[in-house]
Formats: structure tokens, C-alpha cells, sequence
């Protein structure tokens, strides 16, 4: 790439992210209260509505109620589990094309994290040791989101 076309892309991506505006709706998909309240804090602090459901069931029902343009999904809940959500929203064109990030606390296995690489966007640990951290993890995820 030469040095013009190299400062034309360098000059798109940060017009693109000083224009980047919050998405509409993101929907948090978690049984644990304290997880859900820690996301929703740092999404709030960014600009974005969030939604939230404390189950997979409750979680699909949202889905086609609100329309969100990025799910969060926890993996390990009752009844329906997040392998089971993601499966279930994947297979449905109307909601195939809607981002989920991984979020979870789940030492996961090597095939369950090839399987949930080829659904999802991204997958974080749920507990970061610093608001920092986790934000910046938050920062990048939107990026892919919104460019």
C-alpha cells in the first residue's frame, strides 16, 4: 500500500470513529444481576440503551420485540443456555445477521471456543480485575460493531 493510499485509509477509519454514534439498542443476555449491572454501567457510560433479559427465553423474546443492533450473551444459564441461544439465533434469518459478543465467566473447552468463534463476534471474560480493562475490550467490540 503506498503512503497515499495508506493516509487516505487512516483518514476514513478516524472520521469513522469520531463519527461513530451509539448503536440504538444492545441487549444483555445474563441470569446474574451483578454481571448485567456491571455491562449495563459501562455501555451506559458510552451512550447506548440497553435492554436487558435474564434468561435465554426471555432473551430470544427480546430479540424479536426490540430489535437490538449487538447482543451480549452469557453461556452458562438455566434452561436455556447461551450454546442453546446462539444456536437458535443463527438458524433464523431474521435474526442471523444481529452481532453477539460471548460474555461469560466459563473456562471454555477448545471446541466449545471454535464453536462459538464461528457465531459470535467476539468472546470476553466476564470479570476483568479492572474497569479499564474490560473497557477497552468494550471500545474495540464496538468498533467492529460500528465500522
Amino acid at each position: 500500500m503506498c503512503e497515499t493510499s495508506r493516509k487516505k485509509w487512516l483518514l476514513e477509519k478516524l472520521t469513522a470513529l469520531i463519527e461513530q454514534k451509539p448503536l440504538e439498542k444492545i441487549l444483555i443476555i445474563d441470569d446474574d444481576p451483578t454481571a448485567r449491572y456491571l455491562l449495563k454501567t459501562l455501555l451506559l457510560n458510552k451512550g447506548h440503551t440497553i435492554v436487558e433479559a435474564t434468561s435465554g427465553e426471555e432473551g430470544i423474546r427480546k430479540v424479536y420485540e426490540e430489535k437490538p443492533q449487538l447482543i451480549f450473551l452469557d453461556i452458562v444459564m438455566p434452561n436455556l443456555n447461551g450454546f442453546q441461544v446462539i444456536e437458535y439465533l443463527k438458524s433464523d434469518p431474521a435474526t442471523k445477521d444481529i452481532p453477539v459478543v460471548i460474555n461469560t465467566s466459563k473456562i471454555l473447552e477448545q471446541s466449545e471456543k471454535e464453536y462459538l468463534e464461528s457465531r459470535a463476534l467476539t468472546i470476553i471474560a466476564k470479570y476483568y480485575s479492572s474497569t479499564d480493562m474490560m473497557n477497552n475490550i468494550i471500545d474495540e467490540t464496538l468498533r467492529k460493531v460500528c465500522l
